[in-house]
């Protein structure tokens, strides 16, 4: 059966997020196949398995729009995206689906990806923020991490990265 952009989507976010995290945990998973739903994928280290749960977030509904009508090649996509405030919302809307997620049951061992595709925000911006995502109490994963692609500046060659809040 082939994968739907959804899961290719999901995929693309943990692969990347697990070449950073065999890099930084000296570990080998590799991608080994979809999961159940939750949790999104199952990557193998050997006979480890790690359940990870994939999510996407974004700057607003009009950044949601703009990069998954583009992903569709749907010739009615936008063409431009630009927000207000779009720092804060995004921190804002990544603490909001970080609750929203922690509110289901998880497989034991279960990660939290959240991915993010970041157009205005580099890396260092993003890390100065990370102080503002409150977790709540009960957390039904071993691990919540987020990051994914920030654009190169002045200061910052861009690129894939991640943060572990939990």
């Amino acid at each position: 059966m082939e994968m739907t952009l959804k899961q290719k989507v999901e995929e693309g976010v943990g692969d990347h997020f697990i070449q950073w995290y065999n890099k930084k945990m000296g570990r080998r998973f590799e991608f080994d196949r979809l999961g159940a739903d939750p949790p999104d994928l199952l990557y193998r280290d050997g006979e480890e398995i790690l359940p990870v749960e994939i999510t996407t977030e974004y700057y607003d509904d009009k950044d949601a729009r703009f990069q998954w009508t583009n992903m569709r090649n749907n010739r009615d996509a936008p063409k431009e995206w630009w927000g207000i405030d779009c720092d804060r919302t995004l921190m804002k809307n990544i603490k909001n689906r970080i609750n929203q997620k922690c509110n289901g049951t998880q497989d034991p061992g279960t990660i939290l990806v959240v991915g993010i595709t970041s157009f205005a925000t580099t890396d260092k911006e993003f890390h100065s923020m990370l102080n503002t995502i409150c977790l709540p109490a009960d957390i039904p994963f071993s691990g919540i991490y987020v990051g994914g692609k920030f654009p190169s500046s002045l200061d910052t060659k861009g690129g894939y990265f991640y943060w572990q809040l939990r």
